[in-house]
């Protein structure tokens, strides 16, 4: 497979696909109803796991351009979602208006098992000791939880309200580079992305509230980085457009 990025476009039902090196646009998946946001399955790349706006999870098949499942499984504005690249086969979901985590099965959609986690959960990740990392929209903290939900188990959390370094409104989007650990979060409401280790101290801050200017944000939501070329990818919502920092 080429080297791409793909991103969810919620108002006009698809996932747009660019070509990593050039930023082109390649192609968009279409028949996806308000797509929010997207995993790759990197142990079979050629599926894409989302979740939309109509409380429903999905897989999708970029080889067949078509959806392989979808499902709802009492679903309450299902946000964060990443496939688990080890051999259990399992994928993790942000049930917000919940309150919990769902783990499902990348084969059916089938559900696993939940855990009640934090308060509106949103943004997840799984980090470099295969430990799941959750934004909460409520409490405005990062926690650090074991994947194994009938643990039920939160290992730390850090953040809190407010406008500090150390602080967030509203967490959303989360990612682990892999080779540092460092954890990457969009700070929604302060227009910023926070960098921490994978200990929760903290890195770097950097953006601002804006529309013209790199480093500009209004309502960053999701983010990812390419390793390969060193490149953060930045969802900027509301001002339409992803923006690239090296």
């Amino acid at each position: 497979m080429l080297s791409l990025i793909f991103v969810s476009d919620s108002g006009s039902n698809r996932i747009m696909v660019f070509d990593l090196k050039t930023k082109k646009f390649i192609q968009s998946f279409t028949g996806i109803t308000s797509p929010l946001m997207i995993s790759i399955d990197s142990s079979d790349q050629k599926y894409i796991y989302f979740s939309n706006m109509n409380n429903q999870v999905g897989k999708y098949d970029i080889e067949q351009k078509k959806i392989i499942w979808e499902t709802s499984q009492n679903l309450r504005h299902p946000s964060g979602i990443v496939a688990d690249n080890s051999i259990d086969g399992r994928l993790y979901v942000s049930d917000c208006s919940n309150n919990e985590i769902k783990c499902l099965s990348k084969q059916d959609g089938k559900l696993i098992s939940s855990f009640g986690a934090c308060k509106f959960p949103f943004g997840l990740e799984i980090n470099t000791d295969g430990d799941l990392i959750v934004t909460s929209l409520a409490t405005h903290t990062i926690s650090v939880i074991s994947k194994v939900l009938e643990k039920k188990q939160i290992y730390f959390s850090f953040g809190k309200k407010g406008v500090g370094l150390h602080e967030f409104q509203y967490p959303r989007g989360v990612f682990v580079e892999k080779l540092s650990g460092y954890i990457y979060i969009c700070d929604q409401s302060n227009s910023r992305i926070h960098v921490f280790d994978n200990f929760g101290s903290f890195i770097q801050s950097f953006g601002e509230i804006g529309s013209t200017g790199k480093s500009h944000f209004k309502f960053p939501t999701g983010l990812c980085i390419s390793e390969s070329r060193g490149e953060l990818f930045v969802a900027d919502t509301h001002n339409k457009r992803i923006q690239v920092f090296r």
